[in-house]
């Protein structure tokens, strides 16, 4: 059998990978077969998308084809079957095809055409055909009855005829086929008619009058003779059935239902049922289940008084009509065009209106209708009625009787409570009444005379109003409560209490925001024992109470002498502050772990009522898009910060709270932010928006400020702009009264008493001015004024070196920025200025110097450090600029005064770049007595050229000196012009003046040339790992140089050089040469880490530049290593998990090399390897070896857990690698498994106990081309829940789950989602089928018995799910059976959402209802069900429900359907 199983599994597979979608199948059919054809895989299988299947079935010459469907399911919108005979499409079908649905052609050939779209795919079809002589299709359309007879009657038909007549109704209406006479011969000849695939009769001889209804909407009249004797035939007629039936109804219960129930019904249906009892009887007809169109499809129920109910949509179950006073009820159904239903299913039977009715009745929250029997027509003598009505525990039932009128002496209502009987009624009306327990009776008694409507009453359970204290867990989110009720009237005579509690630290603010009680009535607010607030009275309207601990209680209580609407009340928790204390809140994690995606955080923040409250931001770091922090003041929204905080960020509140919102979206996130809080008593936020001057004062300025202030004003300005205070006056008590001033978090003044005109700069963009008095002496305050800050300022140098910088150096500068910076020194003084980092937008953002001459040099962009610019008298300018389109570091500079008759010395490095240098002052005249230096250094390996422009000097005594190795080697004093150049990279030049004549002094040029790469250079390789560097580097090395070095290990040893950094011009290349052979050419800076390996012990590297640029070269390290992979690696292999690797891994695995391993288990055992990891280059490879066979082979990236398994105790591992490139290896596993693994198949007892099972050696990967096989077996009568936990399962392997010859689950090439289903027998088998060419997969699943449940694909039709039930016969309760144990398994395909809504229902005992999403339990109900509604996050949903045999619970009802994403 199993066997069997699994080559029917492979030929499957097989065949829906070798279908096409397009195919075309010839089929030929002689006189007496018949045949079958099918959609490709069915019906295990699902046919493709996008496919076209076409079948041409050709019969003999004289015969004609009938087609018959066995079953069908295709995609109802748009996958269809055809039946073309010639040009002429004689059937069309799609959705579900009904068994049996038939055409006749009338010739001897026919085309089947099946075509699918790109979307949903199901099982299709099965069709069988055979030959006929005779027949035709007759499409039925109304119900005027035609008639049909045999072939030549009323004379006698033909020898051997094979006939069939096709019929089939508008929209499946049923079809009655009315036999009326014939005659056939009797031994061979006969006339057989089907209803769809069921024949329902099947007559010969003499044929009478008869009727037959074929309720599927298909009638297949067939008729054949043999070669023998021959008769008449037949002759009958046909028509659309009449939905209904006419019969007598007894004390047994007898069914009715809507056609194809419950299936749906058909468009435009017209049924009647009229039913009759016995002439002293009553007809009792009961809904067992229904559901029709609700809008438009309609169930009418008559008597002989006339209607006596209509019905639409849902019926519930078990609700029954009585005929009122006679034996006569009709049963009306009609639908219209546009939609239809499941329909009903209903039970009649007669009844003895004189004998006694005891009902007993759950009530629920639901208020539901009672009445005496046949209201509101008249009851019956002698009637002796009781109604037994229970609650759930904990709750009353309140009774309103609407209609009350019987004969009111004799015909008596009475309602009994605890034995004893509460009131009785006779004839009245309205009235309410409430009971104090959760049971109650009513009982009706009617004596033999007159009798009247009798009552009808409503009954409804609620829970005693206040019974319990409520516990209320109070947030920063706002929650509501209310009086019972509300906004209805509230009930007299009770107390309710309410028990708010917020976190420890915070306080809870209560809002009433609407009241209205009674005047002896309240609302009492109390804090530990004392009562904060008590409330009474009409249209009072937000009232607040903050609390000062973390605990409130509210008490409503109300007298019995009247009532109103009572009240309703918000709540939240909010953080205090309070005066003299710092409180720190920050986002969660903050700073070490970075906040979640697609948050909100709030936070409340609460002083006392005089004061307000500062908020400053320690740090903060978000997503500067989309991540914000919000701080608002009220409803007003103060500041909203973004990305980088700067730390000092600062908003003061104008009220006592203060609300912080944070909230992320779904990309990335930072660390957070931190932030500090405290109390003010006054002060403002200031946004500087201009550079004119605006004034600030303090309170009361000019006259006294007040005693106890803690002031701040918060200044920010555009575009963090600098921001500038200038104090103007201040008077403050010289002990505890001052004024700090803030630059972002930095203090960068304190003053007190008496203070004159002072200006501060806060550089930051946020200046905080804070004010704080003390409780004894006051002054004046202050007066000030602030604006926009310049940027720059005007200050006189001296020798000491004075810094400035552009704003927020060296982090990004503002844009549409304009500094100036001017400088001036002592009258027979310079000013040299010294720049030390720069780095400006190079395109736009500028720099000029300019000093007293009006010439000025301009810089953009990266500027060398050291660069000195010296002015030519005692003032010096600096501007800078920048546009609003980007900006950058900017830069930091010094200046100083210096003496121009002193010595003057300066250090120049000089690189390729010529530049200039000059006495000072030139091209004017230069000072007297001067003494200057200039060290010129270039890099090594560099000579220095110089080449004197021009020269003008007192011939006889200013002299210029060059000096190399401590020697003179050039003296100039006359005009001339020269050049000259250095032999090593370090030159000193030297120039003096008198004390006489002056003149303009020299102007010189310098520049270096490099003296590199004149021969290879020869490098001796050892383990210690050394540097290798392009000529200059990290400078930019020079053009058209060819730079070899020779590296050279010892022998037995290989050479490794790992390239660091590259960063080259595009013609620029370095190689590395192995033996002459180019392993490696870069050419474009590439990641670092790239290494290369020699196959001996030499490499080669070639550096090489033409003339068209220039960057910064390479740096490279280099050291020797022993060679690898001499020898194959035998490894012994067992069930322990163990371990190797390519060469070096991690790191890049070496090039031309040949690595062999061999692993080797006990004989009996098979290895398993699994490759964990890992990338190769494309050209080298892993191949794994089964004896001779190669069952593996990877090249270039390797997929994780790609496993193989040999097929004895053997594995051969090969890894070789060619000379092209290098990558990162790779990381394998190994262990041996034993050979018996799934050689026979498991079979499995199942009882309500849960059992598991998993694929072999599970969690670890099992081996390959396995095939394993369960048996689940449960007791007869009952079912299997099965549920696939966990596991994945790749494209060559599959686990599939078979009940029968029906596959219910299958899975390949994808991680296993949770999945349960239960089966409708109860056996059920699980295959797992390993390929020998698959990567790793494994699985577990887990299994137990249940005896009710099923399957339910959701849709988005909603639809009902209940226990199954007991109808008791007068009750509308409906009761669930005993000794249940039911899972039913709702799945919805794609990714939608299943909404799933429990209510009703009594649980009783130790019975319950367990919901599951997935695998994990959202709830378990037991007791009284309320209406809840869950919605799934995992792939189904679960449904457990449990009864003993104990006592009758109420059946729960449960509605489910599609909830769509999106």
């Amino acid at each position: 059998m199993r066997l069997k199983v699994f080559l029917l599994l492979f030929s499957l597979q097989l065949a829906q990978k070798l279908v096409f979608t397009t195919s075309l199948v010839d089929l030929q059919l002689s006189t007496d077969d018949v045949k079958t054809f099918s959609t490709p895989g069915y019906p295990l299988v699902p046919y493709s998308n996008d496919a076209s299947y076409e079948w041409r079935i050709q019969a003999p010459h004289d015969r004609r084809i009938l087609i018959t469907f066995i079953a069908g399911r295709t995609e109802g919108c748009c996958d269809r079957v055809q039946v073309i005979e010639g040009s002429e499409t004689i059937g069309e079908f799609s959705g579900i095809i009904i068994p049996g649905t038939s055409r006749l052609s009338q010739s001897n050939s026919l085309r089947v055409i099946f075509s699918s779209d790109d979307s949903v795919s199901f099982a299709g079809f099965q069709a069988e055909f055979k030959t006929a002589t005779c027949g035709r299709n007759i499409e039925v359309v109304d119900d005027n009855a035609l008639e049909l007879t045999s072939d030549g009657w009323p004379n006698a038909y033909g020898n051997n005829e094979k006939c069939f007549w096709v019929l089939y109704g508008r929209e499946r209406k049923q079809i009655q086929l009315d036999l009326i006479e014939g005659s056939t011969e009797p031994d061979n000849d006969h006339i057989e008619v089907f209803d769809g695939l069921s024949s329902i009769a099947k007559r010969n001889g003499n044929i009478t009058t008869e009727s037959l209804i074929a309720k599927s909407g298909i009638l297949i009249l067939s008729f054949q003779s043999d070669d023998q004797k021959v008769e008449r035939g037949f002759r009958a007629t046909y028509k659309e059935a009449k939905c209904g039936f006419t019969a007598t109804a007894t004390d047994n219960v007898m069914t009715l239902s809507t056609p194809f129930h419950p299936s749906l019904y058909s468009d435009n249906v017209f049924c009647e049922w009229t039913l009759r009892a016995a002439v002293d009887k009553l007809i009792e007809i009961t809904f067992v289940e229904g559901e029709t169109e609700d809008c438009c499809d309609f169930v009418q129920i008559i008597d002989d008084t006339g209607q006596i109910g209509q019905l639409s949509g849902k019926i519930p179950a078990g609700l029954a009509f009585t005929s009122t006073n006679n034996n006569y009820l009709r049963l009306r159904f009609s639908s219209d065009s546009r939609g239809s239903g499941p329909g009903f299913r209903a039970v009649f039977r007669e009844i003895d209106p004189t004998s006694s009715c005891v009902y007993s009745e759950f009530v629920g929250e639901t208020p539901k209708n009672i009445s005496s029997p046949l209201y509101p027509h008249v009851y019956h003598n002698n009637m002796s009625c009781q109604w037994n009505l229970q609650a759930n525990d904990q709750h009353i039932i309140r009774i309103t009787f609407l209609d009350a009128r019987t004969q009111a002496c004799c015909d008596i209502i009475k309602v009994i409570e605890n034995g004893e009987e509460v009131f009785a009624l006779s004839a009245g009306g309205l009235r309410t009444w409430t009971s104090t327990t959760d049971s109650v009776t009513i009982t009706f008694n009617s004596d033999s005379s007159i009798v009247d409507k009798g009552f009808l009453a409503t009954i409804e359970a609620e829970e005693p109003v206040c019974r319990f204290a409520v516990d209320v867990i109070v947030n920063s989110t706002t929650g509501y409560f209310t009086s019972p009720q509300y906004p209805g009237i509230y009930p007299d005579g009770v107390t309710c209490v309410w028990n708010l509690m917020a976190s420890p630290g915070r306080s809870i603010v209560i809002t009433f925001l609407d009241v209205s009680v009674e005047e002896n009535d309240f609302i009492q607010v109390l804090e530990g024992e004392n009562e904060t607030t008590k409330i009474s009275g009409k249209n009072i309207q937000r009232r607040s109470v903050t609390s000062i601990n973390n605990k409130l209680k509210i008490v409503f209580k109300t007298d019995r002498s009247g009532t109103s609407e009572g009240f309703r009340a918000s709540y939240h928790d909010v953080l205090r502050i309070y005066p003299d204390t710092i409180t720190n809140i920050s986002s969660p994690g903050y700073p070490l772990v970075p906040y979640s995606n697609d948050a909100s955080y709030e936070w409340r923040i609460q002083a006392p009522d005089d004061l307000r409250i500062l908020i400053t931001f320690i740090a903060g770091r978000t997503e500067g898009c989309c991540d914000r922090v919000r701080v608002n003041d009220e409803s007003k929204t103060i500041g909203e910060f973004s990305g980088i905080i700067i730390p000092g960020t600062s908003r003061l509140s104008q009220g006592n709270s203060l609300r912080v919102t944070f909230f992320s979206d779904d990309t990335i996130s930072f660390s957070g932010f931190e932030a500090k809080l405290q109390t003010a008593t006054c002060g403002r936020n200031i946004q500087v928006s201009n550079k004119h001057s605006l004034q600030l004062t303090s309170d009361g300025w000019p006259n006294a400020y007040a005693n106890n202030q803690k002031c701040f004003w918060i200044f920010y300005g555009r575009e963090r702009k600098q921001i500038q205070l200038d104090l103007i006056e201040e008077s403050t008590t010289a002990v505890n009264d001052y004024i700090e001033i803030f630059d972002g978090l930095s203090s960068i003044a304190r003053l007190s008493g008496d203070i004159t005109t002072e200006s501060f700069l806060a550089e930051t963009g946020i200046l905080i001015l804070s004010f704080l008095s003390d409780d004894k002496e006051v002054g004046r305050g202050f007066r000030a004024t602030y604006k926009e800050a310049k940027c720059g300022f005007n200050a006189t140098a001296s020798d000491t070196p004075t810094i400035l910088s552009t704003p927020f150096y060296p982090s990004l500068y503002p844009d549409d920025l304009s500094c100036e910076w001017n400088m001036n020194a002592a009258a027979d003084k310079l000013i040299e200025l010294t720049f030390m980092e720069t780095d400006t937008e190079d395109c736009c953002d500028f720099i000029q110097i300019i000093d007293g001459s009006g010439e000025h040099k301009q810089l953009s962009g990266k500027i060398p450090s050291g660069l000195v610019f010296t002015s030519i008298d005692n003032n010096l300018r600096l501007l800078f600029n920048s546009d609003s389109r980007g900006s950058g570091p900017g830069f930091r500079a010094v200046f100083r005064e210096i003496d121009p008759s002193s010595n003057c010395v300066y250090t120049e490095f000089v690189d390729e770049t010529p530049k200039n240098i000059s006495s000072p002052l030139y091209p004017y005249i230069y000072h007297n007595n001067m003494s200057c230096q200039w060290i010129l250094q270039a890099n090594s390996q560099s000579i220095i050229k110089l080449r004197f422009l021009v020269l003008k000097v007192q011939a006889c005594c200013d002299v210029i000196k060059v000096m190399e190795d401590g020697k003179e080697v050039l003296t100039l004093s006359e005009d001339q012009t020269l050049s000259w150049e250095s032999t090593g990279n370090l030159v000193t030049l030297t120039f003096s003046s008198d004390s006489s004549i002056v003149g303009r002094g020299f102007l010189a040029s310098v520049q270096s040339e490099l003296q590199v790469c004149q021969s290879p250079v020869n490098i001796a390789v050892n383990s210690t790992t050394s540097n290798l560097t392009s000529p200059l580097y990290p400078m930019f090395y020079p053009n058209d140089i060819t730079c070899v070095w020779n590296l050279k290990a010892a022998t037995g040893r290989r050479v490794v050089i790992a390239f660091i950094r590259v960063k080259l011009q595009e013609n620029d290349y370095v190689q590395v040469l192995d033996e002459a052979k180019n392993v490696l050419n870069m050419s474009r800076p590439i990641m670092s880490g790239t290494i290369r390996r020699s196959t001996n012990n030499k490499l080669q590297i070639l550096f090489k530049t033409d003339q068209s640029g220039r960057s910064n070269g390479f740096l490279a390290t280099f050291h020797d290593e022993i060679q690898i992979c001499q020898s194959p690696v035998n490894i012994a292999v067992n069930s322990t998990t163990g371990y190797f690797a390519s060469p070096l891994y991690p790191m890049f695995y070496p090039k031309d090399v040949t690595c062999v391993w061999n692993l080797m288990a006990s004989s009996g055992q098979r290895v398993v390897i699994s490759f964990m990891e890992g990338t190769i280059q494309e050209n080298d490879y892993i191949q794994v070896l089964d004896g001779e066979n190669e069952i593996l082979k990877i090249s270039e990236r390797i997929v994780a857990k790609t496993t193989r398994t040999s097929t004895n105790s053997n594995l051969r591992v090969i890894f070789k690698t060619g000379q092209s490139g290098s990558s990162g290896g790779f990381k394998a596993s190994y262990y041996a498994a034993e050979e018996h693994v799934c050689q026979s198949s498991m079979d499995i007892t199942v009882n309500s106990t849960t059992g598991y099972l998993s694929s072999p050696l599970y969690p670890r990967f099992y081996p390959n081309a396995v095939t394993c096989f369960w048996k689940l077996t449960s007791t007869p009568g009952r079912r299997i829940v099965y549920t696939l936990i966990e596991g994945s399962i790749e494209e060559n392997d599959s686990v599939l789950v078979y009940e029968g010859r029906r596959r219910l689950l299958r899975f390949s090439g994808q991680i296993i989602p949770v999945t349960s289903r239960i089966s409708s027998s109860n056996s059920v088998e699980i295959f797992f089928k390993k390929s020998r060419f698959g990567s790793t997969s494994s699985f577990r699943a887990s299994y137990h018995d249940a005896n009710c449940g099923d399957n339910v694909e959701v849709t988005d039709e909603e639809k009902m799910l209940t226990p199954p039930r007991i109808v008791m016969l007068y009750l509308t309760t409906i009761f669930y059976q005993n000794n249940l144990n039911c899972f039913w398994i709702l799945y919805a395909k794609g990714k939608n959402q299943v909404r799933f809504e429990l209510s009703g229902g009594y649980i009783i005992s130790d019975d319950y209802v367990k919901i599951f999403d997935g695998n994990t339990l959202l709830t378990t109900k037991s007791r009284r069900i309320h209406s809840e509604v869950f919605r799934s996050t995992k792939t189904f949903f679960k449904i457990h429900f449990y009864s003993n045999n104990n006592f009758f619970g109420i059946a729960f009802t449960a509605r489910y359907r599609i909830e769509r994403n999106g």
